[in-house]
């Protein structure tokens, strides 16, 4: 059965961007409802935002479907680390877990933020 013919089940595609093409991204699509969820392939590893553009379109429902993306999405800052992150690093501190610094000078290449890019390419 193709993804296309389960419309009707709602698509979660995992995304583990990296901070800049330089490294590869990792990518996973699940296809299920609230009896659970499977794995429509195996996990893959991109390249470019190209790549990882026609990956989503491909595996992209006609149905409802939630992408999550582990990457900043929002840089308006140009130095030290956003607020969002302050917070969250002070509230998992405890348990040895937090955030990168996030900003344009760390994650602009050629004045572009990936994330920022890859946002705006999913709502065109």
């Amino acid at each position: 059965m193709s993804v296309r013919n389960l419309s009707n089940l709602c698509h979660y595609i995992g995304l583990d961007l990296a901070w800049s093409a330089r490294n590869r991204s990792g990518i996973a699509v699940l296809v299920g409802g609230p009896a659970g969820a499977r794995l429509v392939e195996d996990p893959q590893l991109l390249d470019t935002d190209a790549a990882i553009l026609a990956y989503i379109d491909r595996h992209a429902p006609i149905g409802p479907a939630i992408i999550a993306i582990d990457a900043p999405l929002v840089v308006p800052n140009e130095h030290g680390r956003r607020q969002a992150d302050a917070l969250l690093s002070a509230a998992f501190r405890r348990y040895e877990a937090g955030t990168h610094p996030a900003n344009r000078r760390l994650l602009a290449r050629d004045g572009i933020v990936r994330g920022e890019a890859l946002t705006a390419a999913f709502a065109a």
